[in-house]
């Protein structure tokens, strides 16, 4: 049979194919039809309508793969759908979102003073207020433990701003000489192994009575405070010192966010047991990244008294809770993979900031060919991302801040 058909071959077919209709025979003529093709009908039309999940995560996994495998699309595609561009923005000048109008450096009582012995520049972050606090929350607690002053032994007595500030230049001479885990009785030692100066400014006694006493808050108000607050017992001082480090200093255009552990083995309900000190009250902590100052911080508590919002993460939540000072200033937050999710990235773009970090392959957003751009320490893949304030958002690899 000759398969090439002209046009009138092919109208003729169409006229008898349609007679053949008004006059009944169209139903055979279709079964004829599907008979011929029955084979190819059969495959496509058996199959399972039970599907495993195994499978269905396959055919979608498989479907935004080819999505994203388009050669003519410009775009990749999530898991989720989340689409990433494949243009990079122009780098010609500089964003109207990137221009910092705050130079970086000192402010407020800083700036008034042009030069600063190292006791004042002290002095900006623990102000007379902290200190004229902890000498009268000190003193109250003396006075409701000894009742009677006759019954106090004769370094039991209460305290002044000078003794105090005097207690705290000793602490730091003990860091200086890396003295921190050294009996305190040996820095006291009259017999030419202890240190001059410790015994110059107070008595052993007299320095341990203020060790075991010191106070930071109302002892009338801190079973209330406690029930909403674990850090009830230095929570107003904390937050003071945070305070004047803010006050004192306008950051960079960079930041960093990250956490710090202090060393710490006593007995507290919010400790933590992280590396390289093991166990320790974890810090997190927002950094200028040129100057490496301590622009903002907060003691991680754990599960909080007060339920979180539920509908964010818990990184997330530490992030903008550090970024809060710095909201509509244009400047960029730097972090790691622990702080770094695609929800942060859009509430930070809301909030007038960019961001730049390190986010891990498990991520709904993140389309499966990023993984294969490096391997991250231990093995474990990664991307480094640089988000614009475009709804579009770029990757590229880039080296750590």
């Amino acid at each position: 049979m000759n398969r090439r058909l002209n046009e009138n071959h092919i109208a003729q077919i169409i006229n008898d194919f349609s007679d053949s209709e008004s006059e009944g025979i169209g139903d055979t003529t279709q079964e004829n039809i599907l008979e011929e093709v029955g084979d190819i009908s059969d495959c496509e039309s058996i199959h399972s309508e039970h599907n495993s999940a195994s499978e269905i995560e396959e055919s979608d996994e498989s479907s935004a793969a080819e999505s994203a495998e388009d050669t003519t699309s410009n775009s990749f595609y999530g898991k989720n759908r989340f689409k990433w561009s494949k243009t990079p923005p122009h780098s010609s000048r500089i964003r109207q979102h990137n221009i910092i109008e705050e130079r970086a450096g000192l402010k407020g009582p800083a700036l008034s003073k042009n030069e600063m012995a190292p006791i004042e520049t002290w002095e900006l972050l623990l102000t007379d207020d902290i200190i004229q606090l902890i000498v009268q929350y000190t003193n109250q607690k003396l006075e409701a433990k000894y009742i009677s002053p006759l019954i106090r032994p004769y370094y039991a007595k209460n305290i002044d701003s000078c003794e105090l500030r005097a207690y705290f230049g000793l602490l730091l001479l003990t860091a200086i000489f890396k003295s921190n885990h050294e009996d305190v009785r040996s820095l006291w030692a009259s017999d030419y192994t202890g240190r001059d100066i410790f015994r110059g400014v107070m008595g052993l006694n007299r320095f341990l009575f203020i060790h075991f006493n010191i106070t930071f808050d109302d002892l009338s108000t801190r079973e209330q405070r406690k029930s909403t607050d674990k850090l009830a017992l230095i929570s107003e001082m904390f937050d003071k010192f945070i305070q004047n480090c803010s006050n004192n200093y306008t950051c960079s255009e960079y930041l960093c966010i990250d956490e710090m552990l202090v060393k710490f083995r006593g007995r507290c309900s919010f400790r933590s047991k992280s590396k390289p000190g093991k166990y320790g009250l974890k810090v997190q902590c927002m950094c200028d990244a040129k100057t490496h100052y301590l622009y903002n911080a907060f003691i991680n508590t754990g599960k909080p008294l007060i339920q979180r919002n539920s509908s964010q993460s818990v990184p997330t939540q530490d992030v903008l809770k550090l970024t809060e000072p710095v909201y509509g200033s244009n400047r960029n937050i730097t972090g790691d993979s622990w702080f770094t999710s695609i929800e942060l990235v859009d509430l930070l773009l809301q909030k007038g900031l960019t961001y730049v970090g390190t986010v891990r392959k498990n991520k709904r957003e993140i389309h499966v060919s990023f993984s294969l751009i490096r391997q991250g320490p231990w093995n474990l893949p990664y991307l480094d991302l640089y988000v614009t304030k475009h709804w579009y958002h770029t990757y590229q690899k880039r080296t750590r801040v």
